[in-house]
């Protein structure tokens, strides 16, 4: 948990208490880690380098959460793949709703990949 959360701490994602965290990932559908295979002058062998998790319902709807890449290795495309892989993951689970929350910075590249701002209104979000 520590190194997911010094991932989201470096992609500016709040540290997330780590027992919270560990019971959130095990209520997960799908999860993608992304880990560099050897050692280079970029990354140690095993290095966590992105990450991306969905939520869903198992049928209908699922959310993708905590899209968050190495800011050393961003605009590599790790990115673009590791939502790709997220999205045709939940396809092939049969979940044809997919929805994320994105950050401002990073719509532009949700957009490149088919994600459309919900300008309908009919989206809201329910905070405590």
């Amino acid at each position: 948990m520590e190194e997911l959360n010094d991932l989201f701490a470096l992609v500016g994602f709040p540290r997330r208490d780590e027992n919270k965290l560990a019971l959130a990932l095990r209520n997960t559908h799908t999860i993608f880690w992304i880990r560099a295979m050897r050692k280079s002058r970029w990354a140690k062998a095993g290095q966590l380098l992105g990450f991306a998790r969905a939520t869903s319902d198992g049928v209908y709807n699922a959310v993708i959460w905590d899209v968050a890449v190495l800011p050393s290795w961003q605009g590599s495309g790790l990115g673009r793949g590791v939502l790709e892989r997220t999205a045709a993951s939940l396809v092939e689970d049969g979940i044809s709703n997919i929805t994320l929350f994105a950050e401002a910075n990073v719509v532009e590249l949700y957009e490149k990949l088919y994600f459309r701002e919900d300008v309908s209104g009919t989206g809201m979000t329910f905070r405590v």
